[in-house]
């Protein structure tokens, strides 16, 4: 195993964190495509800023995760948005 390798075995746990944030991790897989990269590349205060804008949808009337927040999909998408949003607000109290 090389040091590269062996590197990117351990992985940052705010990296691990955010992986287990849907939305986030949602969010950080379309962007880290985007930029051809990997998520770990990012630093904390990339994947802290990233949080806080997927997080800020939640209040963005208009948004899709608004409108699924104040439950206008329904009672089940209204379910799934306020964990997703908790995830989100977990993961901002340890990291930011």
């Amino acid at each position: 195993m090389t040091d590269l390798q062996k590197e990117r075995a351990v992985t940052r746990q705010i990296v691990t964190d955010a992986l287990k944030a849907d939305e986030l991790s949602h969010s950080l897989d379309n962007i880290s495509s985007d930029d051809n990269c990997e998520i770990e590349d990012y630093t904390d205060a990339e994947l802290v800023a990233e949080a806080k804008w997927v997080l800020s949808c939640y209040s963005e009337p208009g948004h899709i995760h608004c409108q699924m927040l104040t439950g206008d999909d329904g009672p089940e998408s209204q379910k799934t948005a306020r964990r997703e949003k908790r995830q989100l607000q977990r993961f901002l109290k340890k990291h930011a």
